[in-house]
């Protein structure tokens, strides 16, 4: 372990690259063929090599480790956030109040895609989100986490994003081909239920 092949990273260097870069909002991967574990501010990491060069993962789409924020600091984040969406994620309108009342742009994911989500469920969603902790690791500890994740009823995955206000979020669904989703649900399952 830690010899390079011809052409590739030693492990060693894949895992400082991996600590250099965690301080930052991405992970660079190098061309290792093994399994590297590395600590990052969103938690454990296991990335494995790939060839044909670098791949760039962000570290703030995972939650941040349990812990990571203090029960006190979630629930004042809670307290503060807000949920006013945006209506190019919205294919219909529902009950928003926005201008236009949706004009879903075709790079954007809706949030609506499913079922109409209306207002107040978005707010419950990222509520619950923020405080289960379900929300991104933010080395500015005065600020709102820059993404926080929710899954509905129906095991839909949510993402809401942090905008141009520094207190309002605006979310939208993840497709289940979006590589966040399986580690979303598999947080989401493991800390709403030791919150039942």
């Amino acid at each position: 372990m830690g010899k390079a092949l011809a052409g590739e990273l030693t492990v060693a260097q894949v895992s400082y690259m991996v600590w250099l870069t965690s301080q930052c909002d991405v992970v660079a991967v190098g061309l290792s063929n093994e399994t590297v574990n590395a600590s990052c501010p969103t938690g454990r990491t296991r990335i494995r090599g790939r060839e044909g060069g670098f791949r760039v993962l962000s570290t703030r789409r995972r939650p941040a480790q349990l812990g990571f924020y203090t029960q006190a600091e979630l629930d004042g984040f809670s307290d503060i956030a807000r949920y006013d969406g945006r209506s190019y994620h919205k294919s219909k309108p529902a009950d928003y109040g926005l201008e236009p009342p949706a004009s879903p742009r075709p790079t954007k994911s809706l949030c609506d895609d499913k079922r109409i989500i209306y207002l107040a469920e978005a707010r419950e969603l990222l509520e619950s989100a923020i405080r289960l902790g379900m929300v991104s690791a933010e080395s500015n500890r005065n600020v709102l986490p820059k993404y926080a994740w929710a899954v509905d009823e129906d095991g839909e995955v949510y993402e809401a994003k942090l905008g141009g206000d520094s207190r309002c979020y605006h979310g939208y669904r993840l497709s289940r081909d979006d590589q966040a989703r399986k580690w979303i649900l598999k947080e989401w399952k493991k800390r709403a239920g030791a919150n039942s």
